[in-house]
């Protein structure tokens, strides 16, 4: 995705915290909401907080990318899927 296109996009925010994940969404009315994830991997965290956010109508539109420099912070957009628009993704167990 090229900068300046993240405009009506749900940005999450993972970042590995010690002993936690902290994760930070940004809605579209530019409000932050913070999630207590179980998860205690980032990787769980990723399918956790997509899972999320799925069950709010919204799905990726890309891949999660190194936000900050020190590698510890990943971040990701999401949209709101139109209503004609099919995703057949795994189911995550």
């Amino acid at each position: 995705m090229s900068p300046g296109t993240t405009d009506g996009l749900v940005a999450v925010s993972l970042r590995q915290g010690s002993p936690t994940i902290e994760c930070k969404v940004t809605w579209q009315d530019d409000n932050v909401a913070e999630y207590n994830l179980r998860a205690s991997s980032m990787h769980r965290a990723k399918r956790e907080i997509t899972a999320s956010l799925r069950t709010e109508g919204l799905l990726p539109v890309d891949r999660w990318s190194v936000a900050e420099s020190d590698g510890h912070e990943v971040m990701r957009h999401f949209s709101r899927s139109s209503a004609g628009e099919s995703w057949n993704f795994p189911v995550v167990r």
